[in-house]
């Protein structure tokens, strides 16, 4: 079994649950927070071995963290786009309402 299975499975909840329509923020910190203490375990178990960091496991890990990390800059840009536009809509709807 791969060394980093139990992060691997943090990643896919969080993948997952990015990809929701019903997005949970708290589940979603939860798991980031995890997430973080395994890679702290693990960097403190490299510093004992740094051999360990040059292997095939822990490089794939660092692959596919930096692609986690894209796929969350991506989605928060995206909600913050959504924001604005919907912040703009309420902003119409008042301007309106002055009218009324």
């Amino acid at each position: 079994m791969n060394r980093y299975q139990a992060i691997y499975d943090i990643d896919h909840k969080i993948a997952a649950l990015m990809e929701s329509e019903q997005f949970n923020s708290q589940e979603f910190r939860s798991l980031v927070d995890t997430r973080k203490r395994m890679i702290e375990n693990a960097l403190s178990e490299i510093e004992r071995q740094p051999t360990l960091a040059q292997e095939a496991e822990w490089l794939d890990l660092v692959s596919k963290t930096k692609k986690l990390i894209a796929q969350m800059e991506q989605q928060t840009r995206a909600t913050g786009e959504e924001l604005r536009k919907f912040r703009k809509g309420v902003k119409s709807v008042q301007q309106y309402k002055r009218f009324i």
